[in-house]
């Protein structure tokens, strides 16, 4: 599927990158140095969703493409859009490459993205790392972590123990390690959380079924 041509971080025009073919949403961040202060904004969402659960004209293609649950909505909230097409046209097609999308309010302006300040003004560089509760990193999260690791080795900076690793002797397959892990546990966390609730909930119900019944009695 064709991307949809965004506003990229840096202020120029280009196809969105990582996370799938046909996505909306500002880049994930170009990765020049020109002495910009950089922010990396990491989330990690559940790939497993409802079917409808994503905002307009953004998809779930999960099934598809690697973080086609979680990167596109993503990109939107935190990022935004730029304008593409026109209003009398069809909503956007992520088949075709046409059709019509609004732009990303304004910052300031309701429904603005998370960072828009930062990157219409030009103030930062933005990095959305997506990561999914299975471990799961977006291409541009992985790319991003790689271009980390070549910058410590370069500037003699990395004062990683790789002594606390059996496996990973190096910056990228130990950060991916411990990254990778942080997410799988705290998704589990998420789970049995949840299921207590649900424990909880059930539990407070049959009681208040249980007392209702006595009264009637």
């Amino acid at each position: 599927m064709p991307d949809i041509i965004t506003l990229q971080s840096g202020g120029s025009i280009g196809p969105v990158s990582g996370g799938g073919d046909g996505e909306l949403g500002f880049d994930g961040g170009a990765d020049e140095d020109d002495g910009m202060p950089e922010l990396d904004e990491l989330k990690n969402y559940s790939p497993y969703v409802r079917a409808r659960s994503h905002a307009a004209h953004t998809t779930n293609n999960g099934g598809r493409f690697l973080g086609g649950n979680t990167e596109e909505r993503l990109k939107m909230r935190v990022l935004g859009t730029r304008q593409r097409g026109l209003p009398s046209e069809p909503p956007f097609n992520h088949t075709t490459g046409a059709g019509y999308v609004k732009a990303t309010p304004l910052p300031g302006r309701k429904g603005a993205a998370d960072y828009a300040d930062a990157i219409v003004n030009r103030k930062a560089r933005v990095h959305l790392l997506v990561h999914e509760t299975s471990g799961a990193f977006s291409a541009y999260a992985a790319r991003r972590l790689r271009r980390l690791g070549r910058a410590a080795r370069a500037l003699g900076i990395d004062g990683t123990d790789y002594a606390t690793s059996y496996t990973a002797s190096s910056f990228v397959s130990y950060y991916a390690q411990r990254i990778t892990s942080a997410c799988v546990l705290n998704g589990a966390r998420g789970v049995f959380k949840a299921l207590g609730q649900a424990k909880a909930k059930f539990a407070k119900s049959m009681t208040a079924a249980a007392a209702a019944a006595h009264e009637g009695a």
